[in-house]
């Protein structure tokens, strides 16, 4: 009824559920450093200390001092493509420490059907990149004003992958899986008993601080977001779904200025309909997310994100992420 008082939910909210929580936290944090350190540095000097090994030529080289450390990356070729997707996969393995078997069971085989809730999905893809083009605009702004682009440290990455079928692969099809599984399969289910919400945002901004550069992290918590609320409303094969669509359209967009120019007009008007849908939904009293509080926390942002871990590891993180996209300007 018009003028109603909300009904309240009640919270648990006790010592136990709080001491639960933060274990869970640290846990989480935890296995993501593991993860990220794994990734970014061990599996890398591994792989170009045996590759360097394995080459005579290039080893005498170094020794006599004639390589640096670009012509040593130029000569891996195709091989820094493969490292990448080792790289993945072995930092996906540490989010067995979460979920054990559940991340190939649970994780991946929970579905609500979508049946009549096809405009629910719509509505989602189409509020996030409406942010997105939102995000692609200060990309612009920063050019006008600085000459650079904050996406030049992406655009490099993407650069380096995409030069080989398998590159291609990985940007579009087996990157987007192995995130998944990890992001809205392991990290988000893990979190969830503690609120959906929470668990949506939470896993959005360590999919952010994931990619370590300022501009991609800001593209990917947004899209987390969505990928987020779609395997949560509807199954994560939904969310590999549409991330892989993403990939594979963002990829094409950087094919010819026909195809950009296509890809930024779309995200255009995905950001006028998202502006009609968030005055239309809080007209109706029924904003996007209509569930998803917490029902055993009072605050869980405020309690889980000031954990000291957890807020030690995103600040070094988003530093990192920072200094990389400043670098690469």
């Amino acid at each position: 009824m018009p003028g109603a008082e909300p009904v309240s939910v009640p919270v648990l909210d006790t010592p136990a559920v709080r001491s639960a929580f933060l274990t869970d936290i640290a846990k989480l944090t935890g296995v993501v450093l593991a993860a990220i350190v794994t990734m970014q540095m061990v599996v890398p000097v591994i792989w170009v200390i045996v590759a360097v090994v394995t080459n005579p030529g290039l080893l005498q080289s170094i020794m006599s001092g004639e390589v640096d450390t670009a012509k040593i990356m130029d000569s891996l070729g195709t091989g820094m493509i493969w490292m990448n997707i080792f790289a993945a996969v072995a930092g996906a393995l540490f989010y067995l420490i979460l979920r054990g078997r559940r991340m190939f069971t649970t994780d991946v085989t929970t579905t609500i059907p979508v049946g009549n809730r096809w405009p629910i999905m719509g509505k989602a893809v189409v509020v996030g990149y409406g942010a997105v083009f939102i995000v692609l605009m200060l990309n612009y702004l920063v050019y006008a004003i600085t000459g650079h682009y904050l996406s030049g440290a992406e655009s490099t990455l993407v650069g380096s992958l995409n030069t080989s079928l398998i590159g291609v692969l990985y940007i579009v099809v087996i990157g987007p899986v192995i995130e998944e599984l990890v992001f809205r399969g392991a990290i988000l289910r893990h979190l969830a008993p503690y609120g959906v919400n929470f668990a949506i945002v939470t896993q959005a901004l360590l999919f952010g601080l994931y990619h370590m550069n300022f501009f991609q992290s800001l593209h990917a918590f947004l899209l987390g977001l969505v990928l987020g609320y779609i395997a949560v409303r509807f199954s994560l094969k939904w969310a590999i779904a549409l991330h892989i669509l993403n990939n594979g359209m963002s990829l094409l967009s950087g094919t010819s200025d026909i195809a950009s120019n296509v890809w930024v007009g779309i995200m255009a008007a995905c950001l006028v309909g998202a502006i009609g849908i968030v005055v239309l939904d809080r007209v109706k009293g029924k904003p996007l997310i209509t569930e998803g509080r917490s029902t055993v926390l009072s605050q869980p942002f405020k309690t889980g994100w000031t954990q000291p871990f957890f807020l030690v590891v995103v600040i070094i993180f988003f530093i990192i992420g920072l200094a990389i996209n400043l670098s690469m300007m």
